[in-house]
């Protein structure tokens, strides 16, 4: 749920700035407002991903898929994945995928809705697009836009890239390719040190779909599997959840440190796959 993301974000504040560099102005609010997934998916692109990788010691790869939802009231079905991980959200149920074992995630915080899981994927913040940025170049070949931006790394952000060597006081240079609409096709970062010298740091790239990629969840459950009922019981009140047969249980809480127990006595933490109706106990921060 873009969590891997949404951690680097965290206390980063995000300046949209133009100046007067080579070329066309663009400013960088714009680029933010063509790229949320609301600005994206249309009756023309029902579906996109990006990619996203972080060069350094090591490469790590990032991706993640959107697509308009089937159900209208589920909005957006998504992919992600990092590693050997894979998270899916499909038409209001969520999985998640790892060494081949599916689990079925239930959101067990009142308070962290589905609207709210899918919303964190909704924005188009960057770590590196944080800070002050200001033009520097732009051209244009007949059918993308290419501009580039530079920036002061702030303390934030040179703790907030896993593997990428940041340092503050350095500069962040990013080119984006820009198509219809400010649409980013890719996007490359780079740090510029005092002679000049650019060494890239991460890259984004992504495509554009008139389909949707039904091939992509062909893992999870069918709509035809058993379902089971899943009972979570808390200490005032319980809710029941439609759990299918087979897979594991995950919950996600929000980041709240709900405990999870097979008893009522709440001394057998809870870990098992669906084969019956089942009761859960949970043990939220109130109690």
């Amino acid at each position: 749920m873009k969590k891997f993301l949404c951690l680097m974000t965290a206390f980063i504040m995000i300046f949209a700035v133009s100046s007067c560099g080579g070329g066309k102005s663009i400013p960088t609010d714009l680029l933010k407002s063509g790229n949320r997934v609301s600005s994206i998916i249309s009756n023309e692109t029902l579906a996109f991903s990006e990619k996203i990788e972080y060069f350094g010691d090591e490469t790590l790869t990032y991706s993640v898929y959107t697509e308009a939802a089937a159900g209208f009231a589920y909005n957006y079905n998504i992919v992600e994945k990092i590693g050997d991980y894979t998270l899916y959200v499909h038409e209001g149920e969520i999985y998640s995928e790892k060494d081949g074992k599916i689990c079925s995630v239930v959101l067990s915080n009142p308070a962290y809705t589905f609207a709210g899981f899918v919303g964190e994927y909704l924005d188009a913040d960057f770590p590196l697009d944080s800070g002050v940025r200001y033009q520097r170049s732009s051209n244009e070949d007949g059918q993308f836009t290419y501009v580039t931006y530079y920036a002061e790394i702030t303390p934030q952000m040179a703790s907030s890239i896993y593997s990428a060597k940041l340092k503050a006081g350095e500069k962040i240079i990013t080119t984006y390719k820009l198509g219809k609409g400010y649409r980013i096709y890719q996007a490359d970062y780079g740090v510029e040190n005092s002679a000049g010298e650019i060494t890239p740091v991460a890259r984004r790239t992504f495509e554009y779909y008139t389909k949707r990629n039904a091939d992509i969840f062909s893992s999870l459950p069918d709509n035809d599997d058993k379902t089971y009922t899943l009972t979570l019981v808390y200490s005032n009140r319980s809710e029941e959840r439609k759990i299918k047969a087979g897979t594991d249980i995950g919950f996600d809480d929000g980041g709240a440190g709900y405990e999870y127990f097979s008893d009522k006595e709440m001394t057998v933490p809870f870990s098992q796959t669906v084969s019956s109706d089942i009761a859960v106990y949970v043990k939220t921060n109130f109690d």
